[in-house]
């Protein structure tokens, strides 16, 4: 009997979330979460691209996912600084409540932050922060 099993059982109240996600109804909020996330990501990047303070660089990768990678470089020469982007990430957890990932030391990531794309709200508010963050100088 073993032999001719699934290797992991699915329970039945998985079974029926698993039927309700793909029906009509189901796919078309997927759909709207979708078309959402892609509007959002779009909004956040050209937002980074269009602070009025220095410090974000190039926005790292191909960005087909939930999340942004933005580099965040020295307001006077340029360059990706993961000192400065390690203490923005900590002051925006510690201080101001955002949180965003530090990916500067991961291989292609140097000075990079992870953003995750969440609600309009949310998103507005960590740009908001993230800008009086970088502007101040008092990461």
């Amino acid at each position: 009997m073993n032999n001719t099993k699934a290797p992991y059982n699915i329970s039945t109240p998985t079974s029926e979330i698993a039927l309700r996600a793909l029906s009509p109804a189901g796919l078309a909020t997927m759909h709207g979460h979708r078309a959402s996330i892609l509007s959002e990501r779009a909004r956040i990047i050209a937002a980074l691209q269009s602070f009025t303070v220095p410090g974000v660089g190039r926005i790292v990768g191909a960005n087909d996912a939930n999340f942004v990678l933005a580099q965040i470089v020295d307001a006077k020469t340029g360059k990706p600084d993961n000192v400065k982007a390690e203490k923005v990430y900590k002051r925006l957890a510690e201080k101001e409540g955002v949180v965003v990932r530090f990916r500067g030391n991961e291989i292609g990531c140097e000075a990079c932050l992870r953003i995750t794309v969440g609600t309009e709200e949310e998103n507005k508010i960590m740009l908001g922060r993230l800008e009086e963050v970088l502007g101040s100088g008092n990461w």
